[in-house]
């Protein structure tokens, strides 16, 4: 009984031992309205650090040993890190003014029941990770036989042509293993469900940032209906995370054009580089990064908003290598190439049915494709109408969505 619970208690740990940093970080980063309490980012920031760092520390540990990628290493390094935020946070706490009380405002019944929908989508995503093995293509030939060769050699590999393949979701997927001593399909899904279904928390903060809490809960409550993402999200497949951190770092690249923060900086670069260390495919947003902070210095040429400054372009560059370099320098030395040539490359459709095609496929986004192409255009025409200052919610919507298409 207990040896069945070991894999489980170290998912647990793996998805939560980041959480005093989480707090902390998040207390120098707080809201537009001043507030440094916000539950729904810290719950979706928590997992999105701890496996993003517990994923980094397994390939450092790899990298300087095999023998070194055990559990009992990797565990007690996790241990010491949370101990350290847990020091840092309440020595914070204790020097910091009290925060004044919470303004508890009455919700109106749609909202409560949207969240009633949310919630029941999450819990009944995350129930079909832990109870089903795996059972797409990819979790059964990439995801997870990487996982379990790493969980027992030590080593990248395990996929073919594939290896070069970002390891975030693989080294997540080990860790449960390397504590069981076993592999661990369950727990392994599970984990990377809870990374996955934080996508719908980061949709409502963006939403809520830019255009207030009642567009953040519509964008929240029509990403959790599109019957595409509990799919995918419960499959162990690299997207849906990969996406998480993309909406993540949205967000602190917004928070950073409206004030100076080196912690916004910080997190912008490390959650875009964290996105690339998911999937190849999550290089556009570094690149995207890369164009905001560009946009945010012409927009400051015509006298509009701020600019990102040197130091804080910096600290972004920073994060974003210190995530994702080490992986893909690792992946140029060892196979020849940054991004394996998969089959999919050479079957990427650039036509106008593939820009539309969320609005095209009511089976698999609802009303939110529907919504969400028509959104797009939207923004198009309001950054267009704003020239030669152009409309910065627009811009960073677009920016960083666009070139997914």
């Amino acid at each position: 009984m207990i040896g069945a619970l070991i894999p489980w208690l170290a998912t647990i740990f793996s998805l939560l031992w980041a959480y005093p940093w989480a707090r902390w970080l998040l207390a120098r980063s707080p809201a537009p309205d001043g507030g440094n309490n916000d539950r729904v980012l810290v719950a979706i920031l928590t997992p999105a650090l701890s496996l993003g760092g517990l994923s980094w520390l397994l390939m450092l540990l790899a990298a300087i040993s095999p023998a070194l990628a055990a559990a009992g290493p990797l565990t007690a390094l996790l241990l010491a890190l949370s101990g350290a935020g847990v020091y840092v946070w309440r020595r914070a706490r204790a020097e910091a003014p009290a925060p004044a009380p919470t303004q508890h405002t009455e919700r109106h019944p749609a909202a409560v029941a949207a969240s009633l929908v949310i919630a029941a989508v999450i819990a009944l995503t995350l129930f079909n990770a832990a109870y089903w093995p795996f059972g797409e293509d990819d979790a059964l030939s990439l995801y997870g036989p990487m996982a379990y060769r790493f969980a027992t050699t030590g080593r990248f590999g395990g996929a073919g042509p594939y290896d070069a393949y970002p390891q975030l979701v693989p080294l997540a997927m080990a860790y449960p293993h390397l504590v069981g001593g076993q592999p661990h399909e369950y727990a392994g899904r599970f984990v990377v469900a809870v990374l996955a279904v934080s996508q719908i928390g980061a949709a409502y903060i963006l939403g809520r940032e830019l255009y207030g809490r009642a567009v953040g809960l519509a964008a929240a409550y029509l990403l959790a209906t599109t019957p595409i993402l509990p799919h995918w999200a419960a499959s162990a497949y690299t997207d849906v995370p990969a996406g998480t951190y993309a909406l993540l770092a949205m967000i602190f690249a917004w928070r950073l054009s409206r004030r100076s923060s080196a912690i916004d900086a910080a997190l912008a670069g490390l959650l875009a580089g964290l996105a690339a260390f998911t999937k190849n495919g999550a290089l556009l947003i570094p690149a995207a990064l890369t164009g905001w902070v560009i946009f945010t210095q012409w927009r400051r040429g015509t006298g509009a908003g701020r600019a990102i400054s040197g130091r804080e372009t910096a600290l972004i560059a920073g994060g974003v290598l210190l995530a994702a370099g080490p992986w893909y320098v690792h992946a140029l030395l060892a196979y020849g190439y940054l991004i394996p040539p998969t089959g999919w490359t050479d079957q990427a459709s650039r036509t106008l049915a593939m820009l539309l095609g969320p609005a095209l496929t009511p089976s698999h986004f609802l009303l939110g494709g529907v919504l969400g192409v028509a959104g797009a255009g939207w923004q198009a025409v309001r950054l267009w109408r704003a020239r030669p200052v152009l409309e910065p919610r627009a811009a960073l919507l677009l920016g960083f969505g666009v070139p997914f298409w």
